[in-house]
């Protein structure tokens, strides 16, 4: 492919990423999953087979067309032609254009590192040198009974944010709080009297906390517009989603916080910019 047309789109036909190229008549479809799972089942057959469909429906037979799942941990899809990769091999690819380019502009070289950053801030991959580093701190025989001792006593964010959520109970009008365990990850849905909208935050030690708005009557995602927690824009979820029995209403804004970051301070603002949002709607 030596001459190329490329136009690159996202959330097209709720496509994470569709790459067009088409004087080589190539198509790339990239379905990105972090901390999120695959939907499988709804009247049209998957979300993967939907996107197929679409895709199928809208460009001829003599294009090319790759399709790639792309996970963390290189799960594999529920549709055979769906090839697989992860975040890790991006990552690698990049510190290698970094490392052996001699054209890159300083404007793109700024982008990919902050890019590799982020992925693994969010511990979406590992850092390698960190990694090292930790694993001679503990192989090391002066400091591994001290390191474990601090990780037996080392306080959990759980606590704290049940803690908080209890404490702003009666100035935010919180009429009940449900809390749903799912292996390491804490989900704690919190009811406010008059409105069927439900905050949910979504913990994890690893990952960090997360929040979504849901509901059981869904019909409601149909008038709900934005919604600002923390500085953070809650859209309106555009596919269907559901767990707990629970409807999502927004957008799942995955992990935003780190566990290093999580206070009380922090739990009583999110509360508190969901209420404002109830009481303004």
């Amino acid at each position: 492919m030596h001459k190329q047309d490329l136009n690159i789109y996202r959330e097209k036909d709720n496509i994470d990423l569709l790459i067009v190229d088409e004087k080589n008549k190539v198509l790339i479809i990239i379905e990105n999953k972090i901390f999120a799972s695959e939907r499988k089942d709804g009247i049209d057959g998957g979300q993967l087979k939907k996107y197929v469909d679409k895709i199928n429906s809208k460009y001829p037979k003599e294009y090319n067309k790759f399709y790639i799942f792309l996970t963390i941990d290189l799960k594999q899809p529920s549709i055979k032609n769906w090839m697989i990769a992860n975040h890790q091999m991006i990552t690698d690819t990049i510190e290698k254009i970094i490392k052996n380019s001699q054209d890159l502009s300083v404007k793109t070289k700024i982008i990919l590192e902050s890019y590799v950053d982020l992925l693994k801030r969010k511990k979406i991959v590992n850092d390698k040198n960190i990694r090292e580093l930790c694993e001679k701190v503990w192989n090391e025989p002066r400091y591994k009974e001290a390191l474990e001792i601090l990780f037996n006593y080392k306080p959990n964010n759980s606590k704290l944010i049940l803690e908080s959520i209890e404490k702003n109970k009666e100035d935010n009008n919180i009429s009940e709080v449900i809390i749903k365990i799912n292996g390491d990850t804490h989900n704690y849905f919190i009811k406010f009297q008059h409105t069927e909208l439900l905050l949910r935050l979504t913990y994890n030690e690893k990952k960090g906390l997360g929040f979504v708005i849901v509901s059981k009557n869904k019909k409601l995602r149909e008038s709900f517009e934005k919604c600002k927690i923390n500085k953070t824009v809650l859209e309106k979820e555009d596919k269907e989603g559901k767990q707990y029995n629970y409807d999502f209403i927004s957008k799942f804004a995955w992990y935003v916080i780190e566990d290093i970051d999580i206070d009380e301070e922090l739990i009583t603002r999110i509360i508190k910019d969901f209420k404002h949002f109830i009481d303004k709607n």
